[in-house]
């Protein structure tokens, strides 16, 4: 049985073991945050910023490695908006995985760790920055969480050798806490 995506159940009872929680609910870190514990940054960093995504995921028809007769849907990019808590655009979200701020500051990172959404949503991620640039509110970011995730799934069909080479765009929001050092 999986409960999420690389956690199997022996996995999980031992993350409940080291980490005191005794039931599903406790792999999403109900007891503190919502944040679940596979997710959660290094101690030495704190949350620097949180921003709200929303546009789309990117999807291509393309054929399956290996398989000659095999068509997926794959993520080309995402494409969002970032807004701060007022509503205001202050960024934005791309190919990389790249979040660029209008203070012209900018994170590329690779992901760490991910978790199935307990919505049926895009999975939550945990990257680590791979590079910054600039010095703004961005410059000092270790780690990036992707969470609360609302729709940007892969389509579950469509995908043939007819459709080869045709993207989608599948909207979604999410999210992204941004952890590091304080400047």
């Amino acid at each position: 049985m999986r409960i999420a995506h690389g956690v199997t159940t022996l996995s999980a009872l031992a993350l409940v073991a080291v980490g005191g929680c005794a039931t599903v609910e406790g792999l999403y870190g109900k007891s503190s945050s919502d944040i679940p514990f596979i997710l959660r940054p290094p101690t030495s960093e704190s949350r620097i910023l949180e921003v709200q995504g929303a546009g789309v995921q990117i999807y291509a028809c393309s054929q399956k490695a290996g398989q000659v007769a095999t068509y997926e849907w794959t993520l080309s990019a995402p494409d969002a908006q970032l807004k701060d808590a007022s509503g205001h655009v202050v960024g934005r979200h791309f190919a990389g995985p790249t979040w660029q701020f209008d203070d012209g500051s900018t994170v590329i990172a690779d992901v760490t760790a991910r978790v199935d959404s307990p919505t049926k949503s895009i999975p939550w991620l945990l990257l680590t920055t791979r590079r910054t640039t600039g010095s703004g509110k961005l410059a000092a970011t270790g780690s990036v969480l992707r969470l609360h995730t609302v729709g940007g799934v892969a389509p579950a069909e469509g995908c043939d050798a007819a459709n080869a080479g045709k993207e989608v765009r599948v909207p979604y929001s999410a999210t992204y806490e941004f952890y590091g050092t304080r400047l």
